[in-house]
């Protein structure tokens, strides 16, 4: 099992090494790529939603995702990163 785990997880790095555009047009694919390396189906099966809007103020930080039972996840501030930069 944890070879497994070892073997989607490397996968997943190979995959997230080759993201190039910004944090808000490649999150959706990374973390449903990021699920499925750790055993799901995808982010949706798992119960989990896509990003909404926390505040009206442009340039308002927002969630990215939403787990089921209200786990919040990926509240970033102004000026995110892109992935190609992590």
């Amino acid at each position: 099992m944890a070879n497994k785990l070892k073997s989607a997880l490397d996968e997943f790095l190979r995959f997230a090494q080759t993201l190039r555009g910004d944090e808000k047009s490649e999150a959706q694919t990374f973390l449903d790529h990021f699920f499925r390396a750790l055993g799901h189906d995808g982010v949706i099966e798992a119960g989990a939603t896509f990003e909404f809007r926390v505040a009206k103020k442009p340039g308002s930080p927002q969630l990215e995702l939403v787990v089921a039972g209200g786990v919040e996840r990926g509240h970033r501030p102004k000026g995110g990163k892109k992935f190609a930069d992590l």
